[in-house]
């Protein structure tokens, strides 16, 4: 063999050995180790972790994660409040990231693109809720963290950490004009509105009640506005009227009394949207619902709510809920969010200070929506480790 050609050969074994390093590539399985944070347990805070993400299939995708945003879901699910059997726990379900790496069947991505991750990365594919793109709705549909996917084998594992691999079709595009750690919370609090306002067909000049100041209310607000609603906003929060008010809505209401509300707005919204995740008493708000007007939950309390059925009757008013959208809705609502500049208030965090937002967000000290820099995960002493 001649000397140029081992010198050729050498040098391409070491951008290969190289590629692998920076990847953390297993060379013998394809397996990638991810950095991560995960709790152990309910009791206890998140600490760092490393695993491996499963070998790309044909149509998967391997995401570096740029950011991930922090939901409120992730504290449920930290604290089990849903019951999860799983641990350790990696939660996060906003995720923003680059393409690094593509399955041999791919044909949606290719390597660089921008893209995001929401609640879902598998649905059984055959029902009736996956073949009309509800694939929300789907009984057997695989959620992005504590859920387990049948067809990969896995526990899944979410976005507090450095990478992902995701099927395709559970991917979304993330517009150039998004800037990438803003958009983030797009991918589970905006899909989640945006699929309410769709829903119950929100237009220019209707007029809209928001409960709740997290945020869930804050996309709902410029969403709206973006569309041409009258936006009023409720809140027992007096101290946040002033920032809350910054964020477009036309009147911010401190709810004080409830008779001065039914008095002021009865019979004036076409739909109410209903962030609050904490038990409250929304009947003085369903007499403000005009006739078959619709007051739609988009949080999930954990409490049960009682309903006066007769403040429904009167008007023919509407209770109902919802979640978050289907994978071409939620592509739209990017679009949307693209072409209207509406972009989430985020804070950008470091891994080590995940715990320390996590109890900002239980005492409702956070004005702005929290974002992991999911480079921050490798640089913590990552001491726990899977088996």
């Amino acid at each position: 063999m001649k000397k140029s050609t081992i010198i050729f050969l050498f040098l391409q074994f070491l951008v290969f050995y190289s590629h692998l390093q920076a990847r953390n590539i297993d060379g013998n399985q394809g397996a990638v180790v991810a950095h991560a944070y995960a709790n152990y347990s309910t009791t206890d805070e998140l600490k760092p972790y490393t695993f491996s993400r499963r070998e790309l299939a044909e149509t998967d995708v391997g995401i570096d994660i740029s950011y991930c945003g922090i939901c409120h879901c992730d504290l449920q699910s930290v604290k089990n409040n849903h019951d999860n059997q799983y641990m350790p726990l990696v939660p996060g379900h906003e995720i923003v990231g680059i393409v690094s790496a593509i399955g041999s069947e791919v044909t949606k991505y290719k390597i660089g693109d921008r893209v995001g991750v929401g609640s879902l990365v598998n649905s059984c594919g055959d029902c009736y809720e996956c073949n009309t793109e509800q694939q929300q709705f789907c009984d057997h549909k695989t959620y992005t963290y504590c859920s387990f996917n049948e067809e990969a084998g896995e526990v899944t594992q979410g976005g507090y950490s450095d990478y992902i691999v995701v099927k395709e079709d559970f991917i979304v595009q993330i517009p150039d004009n998004l800037e990438l750690a803003a958009a983030a919370p797009l991918l589970c609090a905006g899909a989640t509105v945006y699929s309410a306002l769709s829903n119950w067909d929100l237009d220019i000049n209707d007029t809209l009640g928001v409960i709740g100041t997290g945020s869930l209310a804050q996309i709902t607000i410029k969403m709206a506005k973006a569309i041409g609603a009258k936006v009023v906003l409720f809140t027992d929060s007096d101290n946040k009227v002033e920032g809350l008010k910054q964020f477009g809505a036309d009147e911010v209401v401190v709810v004080n009394d409830t008779n001065k509300i039914v008095e002021e707005y009865k019979n004036s919204f076409d739909l109410i949207v209903d962030t609050l995740l904490v038990d409250h008493d929304i009947n003085c708000y369903l007499e403000c619902l005009a006739r078959d007007a619709t007051f739609v939950f988009v949080g999930v309390p954990t409490e049960r709510i009682s309903v006066d059925i007769r403040l429904l009757a009167t008007k023919r008013r509407g209770i109902s809920a919802s979640k978050i959208a289907g994978f071409p809705d939620t592509q739209y609502m990017l679009e949307f969010c693209s072409e209207n500049d509406i972009k989430a208030d985020i804070e950008i965090i470091a891994a080590n200070d995940i715990n320390q937002a996590h109890e900002r967000m239980l005492r409702n000290d956070a004005n702005n929506i929290f974002v992991i820099d999911a480079t921050t995960f490798k640089s913590n002493d990552l001491t726990q480790k899977s088996e």
